[in-house]
């Protein structure tokens, strides 16, 4: 880089940003147009970490809109806004029946089931070997109660991985206060 030309110097909106206007101003006549083609994004950490902040952002909402339809079907007394502020990668909504009936995106990526495998089944097709038979029968115990809870438990991936995954559990009531579907908030740790 020419001591005389910033312009080549990467990032020079963020060290441009970090001075203050009279030091801007002395610079200026150092700052030309590139004579050469520049790179689409020379910051990508920078920006990919924005992406993947505003990616997580727009999938709640998604999933908000989703569940949305949901309670205006059933009726649910619930604060979904409240909810859902909660770190989470996969959601799992179930019938009273404990099975299936949506999931979002991120339980794909999560477990590696796409959600038409998942639909109609009872979650615990992700358990396996390792799973602990005591944390299971906690999750019975709990859900029987129809009390919100969470739990860690030892679910497998579609390839047969083992992983710790962390579930918020809370039973949805409608205007009657009846139980009639659940919903799982999960996220591997």
């Amino acid at each position: 880089m020419s001591k005389n030309n910033l312009s080549n110097m990467m990032c020079l909106d963020l060290f441009l940003n970090s001075l203050n206007q009279k030091e801007r101003l002395e610079l200026k006549h150092k700052i030309s147009a590139l004579k050469s083609k520049p790179h689409a994004l020379m910051s990508i950490d920078i920006v990919g970490s924005y992406l993947a902040e505003r990616t997580t952002e727009f999938q709640k909402i998604m999933d908000l809109k989703c569940l949305n339809t949901f309670i205006e079907k059933y009726q649910w007394r619930i604060d979904l806004d409240n909810l859902l502020k909660t770190d989470y990668t996969a959601l799992v909504l179930t019938n009273a029946e404990k099975k299936i009936i949506w999931a979002n995106k991120g339980f794909t990526k999560m477990t590696g089931y796409p959600m038409n495998f998942a639909v109609g089944k009872r979650p615990n097709f992700l358990q396996g070997k390792e799973t602990s038979q005591d944390t299971i029968n906690r999750f019975r115990e709990n859900l029987k109660l129809g009390i919100p809870f969470s739990e860690t438990i030892i679910n497998y991936t579609k390839n047969k991985t083992p992983y710790n995954c962390h579930v918020r559990i809370t039973p949805l009531r409608n205007k009657e206060d009846i139980i009639t579907h659940f919903i799982a908030l999960e996220k591997k740790v």
